[in-house]
């Protein structure tokens, strides 16, 4: 039921770690981080996940700067034609001593900004073009804070659906 959901959610993965933007600002934590040379996509796998992380228990163990989570968090399925409609909520985090870059620009608006331009109204698998719908603030820790980027896609024949 699932199985392309998941698709879409590694594609949209695949989509990131390889936009050389998205690479500098999440691997490089200096403020010039997008006049640096562009990290590798193994080097950077590591900060995007396709889990959930909401908040963590041993935040002071946490040694990650920064990352990015893809993951389901709603679907509605429809029983006529065979399909489910789904968000996918993608988080991007980033310690906030490093938020503000040399231009003045913000680390996470940058990232969060490239992510719908990269991926809005696309169709990234055999399901339906994924749709921006929302941002909104995201806390995980005192220092690691940004948004979460909300996206309807449906698997199958129905219209997109705004949960």
């Amino acid at each position: 039921m699932f199985e392309r959901i998941q698709t879409t959610i590694k594609a949209i993965k695949r989509q990131l770690l390889n936009d050389e933007v998205i690479r500098k600002l999440l691997y490089n934590d200096s403020n010039n981080a997008l006049n640096l040379p562009t990290p590798q996509n193994k080097d950077v796998a590591k900060y995007i996940t396709t889990y959930p992380i909401y908040e963590f228990e041993d935040k002071e163990d946490y040694t990650q700067h920064g990352m990015i989570n893809i993951f389901m968090t709603d679907s509605e399925p429809n029983d006529e034609d065979n399909s489910i409609a789904a968000m996918i909520r993608i988080n991007v985090v980033y310690n906030t001593d490093k938020w503000e870059l040399i231009d003045g620009d913000c680390r996470p608006l940058v990232i969060a900004d490239r992510i719908v331009e990269l991926i809005d109204k696309k169709k990234l698998s055999v399901s339906n073009p994924v749709e921006y719908t929302n941002i909104q603030e995201l806390i995980i820790s005192k220092k690691l804070v940004g948004y979460a980027l909300l996206f309807n896609i449906t698997d199958g024949n129905s219209e997109l659906e705004n949960f």
